[in-house]
C-alpha cells in the first residue's frame, strides 16, 4: 500500500538532532533492499545530513582501503550492542554523508516500502554521535560546507 505523502512530510519535520531513520531510497536501484541511515539535524531547520548503515562492512573496507586510505577511518562500526535494532555487525559511512533539504528526503523515500523513525536523538548513545561527526569531519572525502554545518 502507497503511504501519502503527507504522513512521510509530517514524521520528517519533526526530526531533531541525531536519528536513525530505516526506508527504501527511491534514488537506488530497483533490488536494492531499504537501509537505515543515521540523520543529522544541523543548525539550519531545513536540512539534514544523512549516512547510509550498511553490514557490507569487509566491501567497504575493501573498497576505501582501494580509492582512499584515510577514508577507512570514517567508517563507524556499530552493532547490536550498540544498536540493538542491528542483526549484523554494520558500519556508518561517514564518507558518504549527503546534504540533503527536509523536503527532498521525503521525495527520496519509496513510499512503497517501510518507512520507520527506528531511534530517535535521546536514544542514540552520546558517544556514537560524537564518532559520527568526528568521522564525517576527518574523512578526505567530504566537503567542508557539510563539516561546518555538523
Amino acid at each position: 500500500m502507497r503511504l501519502p505523502e503527507a504522513f512521510f512530510n509530517e514524521h520528517i519535520q519533526k526530526l531533531t538532532g541525531c536519528n536513525i531513520i530505516y526506508f527504501k531510497d527511491s534514488t537506488h536501484d530497483e533490488g536494492v533492499n531499504p537501509h537505515y541511515h543515521f540523520v543529522i539535524a544541523p543548525s539550519d531547520p531545513a536540512d539534514f545530513v544523512i549516512c547510509l548503515i550498511t553490514s557490507k562492512v569487509e566491501k567497504r573496507e575493501a573498497y576505501y582501503g582501494r580509492v582512499n586510505k584515510k577514508a577507512v577511518e570514517s567508517l563507524v562500526k556499530v552493532n547490536g550492542s550498540v544498536l540493538a535494532f542491528l542483526t549484523k555487525p554494520s558500519i556508518i559511512d561517514c564518507n558518504q554523508a549527503e546534504l540533503i533539504r527536509r523536503a527532498d528526503l521525503t521525495k527520496r523515500v519509496d513510499h512503497d516500502y517501510d518507512f520507520k523513525i527506528e531511534v530517535r536523538d535521546a536514544e542514540i548513545p552520546a558517544i556514537l554521535k560524537t564518532q559520527v561527526r568526528s568521522a564525517i569531519k576527518n574523512s578526505p572525502l567530504i566537503n567542508n560546507y557539510i563539516k561546518k554545518l555538523i
